[in-house]
């Protein structure tokens, strides 16, 4: 089957726009040190921009410093982001060792994929229950068309908001010619983010639910999820649509896999009154 591939320059440009390319105030690396990545959620307690406190998966904490001139951020750098970032280790006077900033990047709230037939609107195109967002400037091929089964990827910079297109991939064969009939049976979608509320739990008879990068999906009634499945930790949902017409298809899970734990509070010990 001949494919075409398109490549979405505009869109990958907006996508830098959204989620910012590692800002590096390094000027290389020096001494062969590559330094190291660190991945967490910017927490409150930070002093921007001097200093990032990230909380990783479990109880974790790092705290990295960003002396001036430093590293610049980007403006979405804040309390409640999800960052990575490029760390050196330097040996303090003491003895001690601090985590310095190299560069740091934001990653977008939901990253997400969907293979299957495509419907086209003013500046649109949906693929399942899913709409992408057309870059402006960005011209679709005449191949896609109506029907045309495509695979696409997109990119949220904020769970809930608007998925930006950043890649297509069309094939030559129509919905019809390639999948059974049925409407969304043949198509495949994978959903990249952090959990969050509301997460209900699914039993033996009634479905539940579960919001990845701010997209509602249907867990299965009879289908148990892992512990580690909570609300702030990073996953990666295969799902799939779930009815045929009139009925609407609805969002469901297949599985999921946990790309990173959530951060778990503790409790800071009180110290007793005098």
């Amino acid at each position: 089957m001949r494919k075409q591939t398109v490549l979405l320059a505009a869109a990958l440009a907006t996508t830098l726009a959204v989620a910012p390319a590692v800002a590096d105030a390094s000027g290389g690396d020096n001494g062969g040190h590559h330094g190291k990545k660190v991945c967490g959620i910017v927490d409150a307690t930070s002093t921007l921009p001097t200093s990032i406190v990230l909380n990783l998966p479990g109880t974790k904490v790092a705290t990295i410093a960003n002396p001036a001139p430093g590293v610049v951020l980007p403006a979405e750098v804040v309390a409640g982001a999800d960052v990575c970032a490029k760390v050196r280790k330097v040996r303090n006077l003491d003895g001690t060792k601090s985590k310095v900033l190299k560069a740091i990047k934001v990653l977008p709230a939901a990253i997400v994929t969907a293979k299957g037939p495509a419907t086209l609107g003013v500046g649109t195109i949906t693929v399942g229950s899913l709409l992408f967002t057309i870059p402006d400037g960005v011209t679709l091929p005449p191949t896609v068309i109506d029907g045309s089964v495509v695979k696409v990827t997109g990119e949220a910079a904020v769970a809930g908001g608007p998925l930006m297109l950043t890649k297509l991939r069309a094939s030559m064969k129509k919905h019809g010619k390639s999948h059974h009939n049925g409407g969304s049976k043949g198509t495949q979608i994978e959903i990249t983010g952090r959990v969050s509320e509301p997460l209900t739990p699914a039993d033996a008879l009634v479905p539940g639910s579960i919001t990845v990068g701010g997209i509602v999906l249907t867990i299965p009634a009879g289908k148990t999820l892992k512990a580690k499945v909570a609300v702030g930790a990073r996953v990666r949902v295969s799902a799939k649509l779930v009815g045929v017409a009139p009925a609407v298809p609805v969002l469901t899970v297949k599985k999921i896999k946990v790309l990173a734990k959530a951060h778990v509070a503790v409790a800071m010990p009180v110290a007793p009154a005098v």
